[in-house]
């Protein structure tokens, strides 16, 4: 089962309904410890975004496909735009999604979400790719890029 820790850090937004699939995935972020928002529409949910941002925090935010792909995908681009947010775009087989708006997500970067299970692989994928980018960070070598006394004044008099 996955985890999440306080170094993840990671914020909820959610604009749904009250089916059972949006009741799992609070019951789910409650049980992992991640704050959750409602929202009504992308408005209300990129003005949480912008309001509520904390440096070193992931933001995740759910939606129908519907929802997340209105004003021509803007909102959509606005998140893929930012490396701290990330869209999941709900998508129910009752539902009869457009497969142009599917291909057009995916395009933006956001994720597709049928059940529970994939809102929680999300979240793995979303803790994995920050501790993968720390663990870059720490094997840069400092000294790599230190410049000895005559580069520094060979760089110099060349300006």
């Amino acid at each position: 089962m996955f985890e999440v820790t306080a170094k993840d850090k990671i914020r909820a937004i959610i604009m749904g309904g009250s089916s059972g699939f949006w009741s799992e995935v609070i019951a789910l972020f409650e049980r992992l410890g991640i704050s959750v928002t409602c929202c009504e529409d992308v408005y209300s949910a990129l003005a949480e975004i912008v309001a509520e941002l904390r440096i070193g925090e992931k933001i995740l935010v759910i939606g129908s496909l519907a929802q997340l792909c209105a004003e021509d995908m803007r909102f959509l681009q606005i998140c893929a735009d930012r490396d701290d947010t990330r869209c999941c775009c709900f998508v129910d087989d009752k539902a009869g999604c457009d497969i142009k708006e599917m291909i057009q997500a995916l395009g933006s970067k956001a994720s597709l979400a049928g059940d529970i299970n994939d809102v929680e692989a999300i979240l793995m994928e979303m803790t994995e790719d920050e501790n993968t980018l720390q663990q870059e960070q720490k094997k840069i070598d400092k000294n790599e890029f230190a410049l000895t006394r005559a580069e520094m004044d060979a760089l110099c008099r060349a300006g």
